[in-house]
């Protein structure tokens, strides 16, 4: 699906969000110096997402819900946050059928952080701190 518009970020010169596809295709020559750090996110990206949704899901109400079951998701996209960690930005579309979204859908957008991803004092189980720190909604 085409990517939206970040509201708030789209304008900056940064340059260091990556997109991300779900396959397990060979990335690319802009994400392989960060190879470690995306297999962390493909390690949990079900569990990612699931916690982004929840967390949108507490601002929807009951009837918004019941009317727009099914949720699309657009491509991930991920920065890095130097060696250690990296932010993932995720843009979801809550619709009434199966159809793909159209162009002048609303969507949310969330920006989650997870730092310190290969830290020992996580221990065995690899513990993370997952945190959305941006939340939003958009209309267009």
């Amino acid at each position: 699906m085409h990517f939206k518009k970040h509201p708030d970020f789209d304008l900056s010169d940064a340059s260091d969000w990556i997109e991300l596809n779900d396959s397990a295709e060979p990335l690319g020559e802009n994400a392989k110096p960060f190879a470690d750090l995306i297999q962390v996110y493909r390690d949990h990206r079900q569990y990612i997402e699931q916690r982004v949704l929840a967390r949108i899901k507490c601002h929807l109400d009951a009837e918004t819900l019941a009317s727009k079951p099914f949720v699309e998701r657009n491509t991930i996209l991920f920065a890095p946050l130097g060696d250690h960690g990296f932010q993932l930005y995720f843009q979801f579309y809550f619709l009434e059928h199966t159809d793909h979204a159209p162009a002048d859908n609303d969507y949310w957008w969330a920006i989650i952080y997870c730092a310190y991803v290969f830290d020992e004092l996580l221990g065995p189980d690899r513990k993370r701190h997952w945190n959305v720190a941006h939340l939003g909604w958009n209309v267009e």
